[in-house]
């Protein structure tokens, strides 16, 4: 696990921050303050998502009501991480 979030990501003890993509599976009650130095919630206070991508590089699986039926399940999970998936691909592998 990581120390802390900065703007550039992650940061572990050890001061490094090599990392591709975070996926940050927020489960039955998102517990999202350690997201607070990013500050991506709105005016609102929602953090808006495009699917699951909250900015590039970072998805939020679980968030929002967007999940879809029985999405706390691992079968209801299925598309919307399949989603997150493909765009995490077009995002680290260059066409």
């Amino acid at each position: 696990m990581f120390d802390h979030l900065d703007h550039n990501g992650p940061v572990w003890t050890d001061g490094d921050q090599s990392v591709d993509v975070i996926i940050w599976c927020t489960g039955f009650r998102p517990a999202l303050s350690h997201l607070a130095p990013l500050r991506l919630r709105a005016p609102d206070g929602i953090i808006h998502t495009v699917g699951t991508r909250a900015i590039p590089g970072m998805h939020l699986l679980g968030y929002g009501d967007w999940t879809g039926p029985a999405s706390a399940t691992l079968i209801g999970v299925g598309p919307t991480a399949r989603a997150a998936v493909t765009d995490l691909a077009t995002h680290l592998i260059p066409s």
